[in-house]
């Protein structure tokens, strides 16, 4: 856990993304053994290593942190013969307490990076977009309406609500597919009849 966790602080120094890619490997395999059974806090450390909740956090780290999300979420649904099943739910209860921060991660990454409507992302705004947004569609099945549509009103939903940013999505080449199936699932889950209203709108 001590090297993981320095190999993760050490990732904004690293000179290629697949280095980056790498630790978040490892760290993404001690977390499906121990986390958050035997390491509780691993989320809250590696959020409060990247910055996230600062103004000054550091870019990099935070994709890396976006990272971490997406391969955990993914460890889920992939039917990985290397987890056991009882192993999947207990990560998919750690990753359902920690969805409040988890969403702000995801909307101010996507926001900074996509940036307003027509403009041209580079190719590192890209993956970072691309991250977040597979991120979203390894958890989409099981969040709670509230990660996708707010608190209801329609202040929180411009503000705090990941529907948004799926929309927006629409509008991008690069992204529209992946963007339309998620939206897909959401329109099909009972669950969240109540609030396709905003959709309508």
């Amino acid at each position: 856990k001590t090297y993981a966790k320095k190999a993760f602080s050490n990732g904004a120094k690293l000179s290629q993304n697949f280095l980056r890619e790498k630790a978040i490997d490892f760290l993404t395999e001690i977390a499906v053994r121990d986390w958050p059974q035997r390491w509780p806090n691993m989320l809250q450390e590696v959020f409060a290593v990247a910055g996230v909740n600062r103004s000054d956090g550091d870019d990099l780290l935070m994709f890396m942190v976006l990272m971490l999300v997406r391969n955990l979420a993914s460890k889920i649904i992939a039917f990985d013969p290397n987890v056991p099943e009882k192993r999947c739910r207990e990560i998919q209860v750690g990753l359902q307490a920690s969805m409040a921060p988890i969403r702000f991660l995801i909307l101010k990454t996507t926001r900074k990076n996509l940036g307003p409507p027509g403009r041209k992302m580079n190719p590192k705004q890209a993956k970072i977009v691309r991250t977040a947004l597979d991120a979203i569609q390894a958890c989409i099945d099981w969040v709670d309406p509230v990660f996708i549509y707010g608190n209801g009103s329609p202040q929180d939903l411009q503000q705090n609500a990941i529907l948004p940013i799926l929309l927006s999505l629409l509008n991008r080449s690069e992204f529209c597919i992946t963007a339309a199936e998620v939206l897909t699932i959401i329109c099909q889950k009972n669950t969240m009849q109540k609030y396709h209203r905003w959709l309508r709108e």
